[in-house]
This record gives C-alpha cells, sequence and structure tokens, in this order.
C-alpha cells in the first residue's frame, strides 16, 4: 500500500510537471461562481508558490498583500458554503487550511491582523499509512461560522505541498475580500489567534516529516481551527 501511494504521487507529479502548480482564483458562494479574480486578490507571482516562512506575502500571496487592485468585496451571510476553485486539481501531498482576518477595510487591509483558521484537510490514516488522495481535487468546501460577527473579512486559502523530504514547504495562497453578515457575534478566543507569516516556523514537525516512510501521524501548521 504503501509503495502504492508512493507510485500515485508520483505519477500525478509527471502529469502535472508542464502545468507549473496551481491557484485558487475564483470562488462560489452557496453555489454561486464569481468570476476568476473578481473577489480574490490578484497575485503577481503566476502558479509559483511561497517558501520564505518569514515572507509577510505568504498573507495573501506576491503581490496581493499590500495593494489595491480592484478586487470586489462579496458580501456572505454567516453560515453560508464557500468553495474555492483552482484551475487545475491539486496533485502535491500536503494539508490545505483555510484562515479568516477581521478586518476595517477589506478592500486595502494588508493581513497584519490576527487571524483564526476554520478548517484543516490533513491525511486520512489506516493501518497501511497515511493517504492525501482526497485533497487531490480542484474544488474545496469551508463554512462561514454560523456565530461569527458581523464585518468585513479576508478569507485565506493555504495548500502546503511536502512532497519532498527535508525540502523548503511550498505554499500555495489566496485571498478572498468579504463581508460577512447576519446576526453573528462571536469572535474566537485569543488561544486562536495567530499572525502569519510568524506562525509559521522552519521546526514545525509539519514541515519535516517524510511523508513516505513511517508515516503514523501529521499535526497541521497554523494553529488550532476554531468552530461555534
Amino acid at each position: 500500500m504503501q509503495a502504492f501511494l508512493i507510485l500515485s504521487y508520483v505519477v500525478a507529479t509527471l502529469l502535472n510537471a508542464v502545468r507549473a502548480h496551481y491557484v485558487f482564483s475564483k470562488i462560489k458562494v452557496n453555489g454561486i461562481e464569481s468570476e476568476e479574480y473578481e473577489v480574490i486578490r490578484r497575485n503577481t507571482n503566476g502558479e509559483s508558490p511561497i517558501t520564505d516562512l518569514e515572507d509577510p506575502e505568504l498573507r495573501c500571496n506576491v503581490g496581493a498583500s499590500n495593494k489595491v487592485n480592484g478586487t470586489k468585496t462579496v458580501i456572505v451571510e454567516s453560515g453560508s458554503n464557500i468553495t474555492w476553485v483552482t484551475e487545475t486539481y491539486i496533485y502535491h501531498p500536503g494539508p490545505l487550511s483555510v484562515f479568516m482576518t477581521r478586518v476595517d477595510n477589506a478592500s486595502t487591509a494588508d493581513g497584519s491582523t490576527e487571524w483564526f483558521k476554520i478548517l484543516d484537510i490533513g491525511p486520512k490514516f489506516t493501518k497501511r499509512g497515511g493517504d492525501w488522495r482526497h485533497i487531490q481535487q480542484s474544488e474545496f468546501n469551508v463554512t462561514v461560522p454560523p456565530c461569527l460577527a458581523t464585518g468585513q473579512y479576508l478569507m485565506r486559502i493555504q495548500h502546503i505541498a511536502i512532497h519532498v523530504p527535508g525540502g523548503e514547504p511550498q505554499f500555495h495562497v489566496a485571498c478572498a475580500q468579504m463581508m460577512v453578515i447576519g446576526t453573528g457575534v462571536d469572535m474566537p478566543p485569543k488561544a486562536y489567534m495567530v499572525r502569519i507569516p510568524e506562525v509559521f516556523t522552519r521546526d514545525h514537525p509539519g514541515f519535516n516529516q517524510n511523508i513516505f516512510v513511517n508515516f503514523k501521524e501529521y499535526l497541521i501548521p497554523g494553529g488550532n481551527v476554531w468552530k461555534c
């Protein structure tokens, strides 16, 4: 089984080598799809990942954290289903997470505020080892917490490719601009709040494991998930 999983990842990587990597360019709100980069901030590094864990651009991607670029702010109700869409499916193994940060103005916020995590997708473990194949898709669903306080937010998705044991983790990230409406009044406790990029450190076990050999457990970087 372990050899089969390794072969699956190798084949997927070879088949997608000509596509470079992948980028999150659209979202769906309760099934209604946006245009490319309509509500997601457009980055300037194409499909290339970020590998510098101290880079402030980890917040929203290169060129998308510190400028006003005409991105629209979408209105969503608390409890809404958000689907993040890539132009090609994710083929590297590694965890996927979604964060939010409350801001004064979603159009101009630089992401230096405190973030909280609302979704983690990690490997599935069986007695045969870990499996990432459920992450090899092009759409990922997350629910805006139904109790979340109204206001303007950035919602940030990240996939961390960790397919090279001992190599640098590769971050694929994007931010959508949102105005959350509804009856919610809650915000996460301080223990769930993190700052980006400070929350990511090179010595985190999630960046240093060999996921192909004796892989039995995994700790996803970036703090704990908050739920209502």
